[in-house]
């Protein structure tokens, strides 16, 4: 036995005290033996002592061995405790062992005490080992357990014979059941048939396959309500080679419901924008026709003020024709009736076609409109964009900038190359207008959102650059802005070119 052994001995008898010892290969006078005879310095030793065994003779004057078992028991129950005795009887024998020793050695037959120590110090070492490793698993299960429940959602582990071996408590209250209810089981009593048949073959699948399954289903909860679940299978194997179908699901009802709601939303606000747009449409060619006639009807020379009427009249119905007709191709493009065909387009003759047409609008409100462009003047820069797509993008950023800048401003066209990137074509659009406020700009292309000094200077409804801001990102651009209220702004975006070799002009 090894030295490292700390033996407590309960004997009132040190001859038979030292026979044990002896018997073990030890000395009485070892520092790992202590030797007691009364209840007080037993209990003192078990706890100062810390013995790894105890051997007690069963009868002692002022101690009963029995009252010492009880003791060790209730004090270090992991301790082996032997019995070192004289003459005792069969039934006293089993009592003993019944009510909680290890073994019986008779103080006649000591040679075997070795042996019955030694078996006892190896059950001990087993007991902990044992021990330790049911409480490491049972750390492990706790810890498991409250990774599944952090996650929220319901989580479920079926075995190979669909039967459910792990849930977490999301799961159950999805169920409406416990895990003891649940555990063993195969499937939900609150499913359908129809629904369980769906079930036991979406895990077969994943069985057989070892691929994962990912689909929204339909199914019933425990309230019998039914809701739409986004569902995830896995496949895992052990070490020993068990399958396992590993899953885990986010009720999606919510979630379908709003997306419902949002396109019915969306087709009311589609044949509403189509319905306003036809008829504004339709007003405005009477009124634009009408204006016509009144206007060939004066006489002569033309009063002054009546003529200036007629500019404010006709200013007024164009800016409404460029309203409509943003809603209508906003209602276009989201309904899929504005395809896109990307190709081989000349930016240059794009740009100048829009400046052309604006420039009216600008000299009335007294703006210099300017183009300029750090490209070669005879080259024919090509872009990947759809034509008439890019000439609603161009036309809406030079009225918009004309809107917002006072008279006697400037607008400034510039058609050029990124820094750095003779790959792509950059187009900018810079006034002396009003400006945006930092935290509006993100604001103003999203639809529907006008500033509040942009409001005080010009009318609308916010449309034209979420229009822009779609088209752009269809093209696989994004919109720029850079602005200072009170200083101006700048609208810019960049398209991928289509001829080679392009070099922007080196200015002086």
């Amino acid at each position: 036995m090894a030295d490292d052994i700390r033996i407590l001995i309960l004997e009132d008898s040190t001859t038979d005290a030292d026979l044990m010892l002896r018997a073990l290969g030890r000395s009485a006078h070892g520092p790992n033996v202590a030797i007691v005879a009364t209840e007080q310095s037993f209990t003192r030793a078990l706890a100062e002592f810390q013995p790894d065994l105890i051997l007690a003779d069963f009868r002692l004057p002022s101690f009963d061995g029995f009252e010492a078992l009880v003791l060790a028991r209730r004090e270090r129950p992991e301790i082996p405790f032997i019995f070192v005795s004289g003459a005792m009887g069969d039934d006293l024998a089993v009592e003993t062992l019944k009510r909680g020793a290890t073994d019986l050695v008779l103080k006649s037959n000591l040679a075997r005490l070795a042996a019955v120590v030694e078996r006892a110090l190896k059950e001990k070492e087993t007991s902990a080992r044992r021990e330790a490793a049911e409480a490491a698993l049972k750390a492990h299960e706790e810890f498991l357990d409250a990774v599944i429940n952090a996650a929220g959602d319901p989580v479920f582990v079926k075995d190979s014979e669909h039967r459910y071996v792990l849930v977490n408590d999301a799961y159950c209250r999805f169920a409406g059941a416990t895990r003891e209810q649940l555990l063993g089981r195969t499937g939900l009593e609150s499913c359908s048939r129809d629904q369980r048949r769906a079930n036991w073959e979406q895990d077969e699948l994943v069985l057989r396959s070892g691929q994962a399954l990912s689909k929204d289903i339909r199914i019933n909860c425990a309230t019998g309500a039914a809701h739409t679940i986004s569902i995830v299978k896995n496949l895992y194997t052990d070490r020993s080679g068990r399958r396992f179908i590993v899953g885990a699901f986010k009720d999606i009802t919510a979630h379908k419901k709003l997306e419902q709601h949002l396109r019915e939303v969306a087709e009311l606000k589609s044949g509403m924008i189509s319905l306003v747009s036809h008829e504004f449409g339709n007003i405005l060619t009477s009124m634009n026709a009408a204006m016509h006639l009144l206007e060939g009807s004066e006489p002569v020379p033309k009063d002054e003020s009546r003529r200036h009427s007629y500019e404010v009249v006709r200013r007024s119905i164009e800016r409404l024709k460029g309203t409509s007709l943003n809603f209508l191709n906003l209602h276009r493009l989201e309904s899929g009736k504005l395809p896109l065909d990307l190709h081989a387009t000349p930016i240059r003759s794009v740009v100048l076609d829009r400046v052309l047409a604006l420039r009216p609008m600008a000299e009335v409100r007294r703006i210099e409109l300017r183009l300029e462009s750090d490209l070669p003047e005879d080259l024919q820069l090509q872009v990947r964009a759809d034509p008439e797509a890019l000439s609603l993008v161009v036309g809406n950023l030079i009225s918009n900038a004309v809107k917002y800048t006072p008279a006697g401003g400037s607008v400034t066209i510039r058609l050029g190359l990124p820094e750095g990137d003779p790959s792509r074509a950059l187009l900018e659009v810079r006034d002396t207008g009003i400006g945006i406020e930092p935290r509006e700009r993100a604001l103003i292309s999203s639809g529907f959102y006008r500033t509040a000094r942009g409001r005080r200077v010009a009318g609308g409804f916010g449309v034209g650059l979420m229009l822009v801001k779609e088209l752009l990102e269809r093209h696989g651009s994004h919109l720029e802005i850079r602005s200072k209220p009170g200083q101006g702004s700048c609208f810019s975006f960049s398209l991928p070119c289509e001829a080679a070799d392009v070099r922007p002009v080196r200015r002086a």
